[in-house]
């Protein structure tokens, strides 16, 4: 390591899009038995300080995601893509 403070890494997984060129959710997809978006948490869990799944507030609301941590989409960021997942973690947490 360059000496610099990595106390404050976290992860995001963006699993809040609107899926519209898919057709379905992606949030829904099965790789290994299992969802996705908790296999791309769970290889992050071992490389970051907290975890956390990026949703948009219809996705929270349905529970999509169960007890995995989340950062719902800011409202002031809606339908800006997957930025709008980024833009509100870093809201949310500005020092990480």
């Amino acid at each position: 390591m360059d000496g610099k403070n990595i106390d404050n890494i976290f992860g995001l997984v963006l699993a809040g899009g609107q899926s519209r060129r898919m057709g379905r959710d992606k949030s829904k997809l099965v790789y290994g038995q299992k969802p996705q978006f908790q296999v791309a948490y769970e290889l992050l869990e071992g490389l970051c300080n907290q975890v956390f799944i990026s949703s948009r507030l219809d996705q929270e609301q349905s529970l999509a995601f169960g007890n995995y941590p989340l950062i719902v989409d800011s409202p002031s960021y809606e339908g800006r893509g997957p930025i709008s997942g980024i833009l509100s973690a870093m809201k949310s947490f500005p020092k990480a």
